[in-house]
């Protein structure tokens, strides 16, 4: 009986780890390279807001957006996709 249980509860934290905690560790570290990716020149897509990469800070973007070029500082977290070079 005891065997049994142990080999089920071996058998849930196996399944734990394959569905739940490895695809979070590596959609984490899929973030984290697109994060590094950033440089200047970079169109970074953030909540909505298109812009031209401009500085690149400890926790944050300055980017410039909108057809006048206006500053915005934007978190790194809130950062959805980010594209090579600036076609603004």
């Amino acid at each position: 009986m005891q065997f049994v249980t142990l080999i089920t509860m071996l058998g849930f934290v196996f399944f734990l780890n394959f569905a739940v905690i490895r695809p979070r560790r590596l959609e984490q570290k899929r973030f984290e390279s697109m994060l590094a990716s950033i440089g200047e020149g970079s169109v970074v897509y953030a909540a909505g807001i298109r812009g031209t990469v401009l500085e690149v800070r400890r926790d944050s973007i300055l980017m410039a957006t909108g057809p006048r070029r206006e500053l915005i500082e934007i978190d790194k977290s809130a950062v959805e996709s980010v594209k090579g070079s600036a076609h603004l």
